[in-house]
């Protein structure tokens, strides 16, 4: 997703210890840690619903589909029993 190496990984980590405090850091990580988990739920919860509608969309298109053929079948059929069938 983000594109951060181990490095500065460590770097942030090393700014945040010396911004923060060695107190305070363990409170500020379990924090971050409940934000991360409530964006993934949300995240994930937009993906489901993103692909319900991308589902029903692709119902829908294969109603129409489905609905289409059977009208043209329907008339196909009611052309063929409409002509006069002739014998010799």
């Amino acid at each position: 997703m983000f594109d951060i190496s181990w490095g500065k990984l460590v770097i942030i980590g090393v700014v945040a210890l010396l911004v923060i405090g060695p107190k305070e850091l363990p409170a500020v990580l379990r924090q971050l840690g409940q934000w991360m988990t409530k964006i993934r739920r949300m995240a994930a919860e937009f993906q489901g619903q993103f692909n319900e509608a991308m589902r029903e969309a692709e119902m829908a298109d294969l109603k129409k589909t489905f609905d289409e053929t059977t009208s043209s079948l329907n008339s196909a059929l009611d052309t063929s029993a409409s002509r006069p069938t002739w014998r010799s």
